[in-house]
């Protein structure tokens, strides 16, 4: 049998080239917006994915080169 399994959308982040762009964010005002604020999210997204698999040092060593 299958399992049964809920995904809770907390909004979508788009690499643009060096850009992003972030769509229908959870808690952020903005619905759709661009710049430092949605690179910055792009990045804290990288960072957290990168903690999970190898840990808080590479995470924080790899995020100039994001």
């Amino acid at each position: 049998p299958l399992k049964t399994w809920t995904h809770k959308d907390k909004g979508t982040v788009v690499s643009v080239g060096e850009k992003a762009v972030a769509h229908d964010v959870v808690n952020v005002p903005v619905e759709t917006f661009g710049g430092l604020p949605a690179k910055l999210l792009k990045k804290a997204i990288a960072a957290r994915w990168i903690n999970d698999v190898t840990g808080v040092g590479r995470a924080a060593k790899a995020w100039p080169d994001m």
